[in-house]
């Protein structure tokens, strides 16, 4: 058989899309149950406070590493999170190795959120997401940066 026939399928630009906003859903209900239930602790006052300010931190920081825990995981469940499991989709690197959580936090905190949200503002976060559409293999500006792509998964 050749290598070719072997290579998933690459994911089209609607299941990358579909999946990353299952994501985006659970991150953002992370993130809202640590500033809520931070805020709530905080207004109680007391010892409220230092317990608000750990659950707000405790909901960023889930938040952050919502993706890359999922990514990292060992065995059948490495490169996917809920999202992807659920396009039945994969990130896999381009040398064939596990994706590792430091692979994940570049690809999904370092470029995406960190540089495509929060120090352009937005632009390269929507130029990123719209790259697939024009790449020849369907890569992601995240993909070529952390060496990876999203396949079809067989389950």
């Amino acid at each position: 058989m050749s290598p070719e026939a072997q290579t998933p399928a690459t994911a089209d630009w609607g299941e990358r899309t579909g999946a990353a906003l299952v994501d985006l859903t659970i991150a953002s209900f992370v993130f809202l149950v640590g500033i809520v239930a931070g805020s709530v602790a905080i207004v109680a006052g007391g010892w409220g406070i230092a317990l608000g300010v750990v659950l707000i931190l405790a909901g960023i920081g889930g938040a952050v590493v919502y993706a890359p825990l999922m990514l990292s995981r060992k065995g059948a469940g490495n490169g996917r999170t809920v999202g992807k499991r659920a396009a039945k989709l994969r990130v896999v690197r381009d040398d064939g190795e596990p994706i590792t959580f430091w692979l994940g936090m570049l690809r999904e905190f370092v470029v995406k959120q960190l540089f495509g949200i929060v120090v352009t503002g937005g632009l390269f976060w929507l130029v990123d997401s719209l790259w697939p559409l024009f790449d020849d293999r369907d890569r992601a500006v995240h993909d070529m940066v952390a060496e990876t792509h999203v396949v079809k998964a067989e389950d």
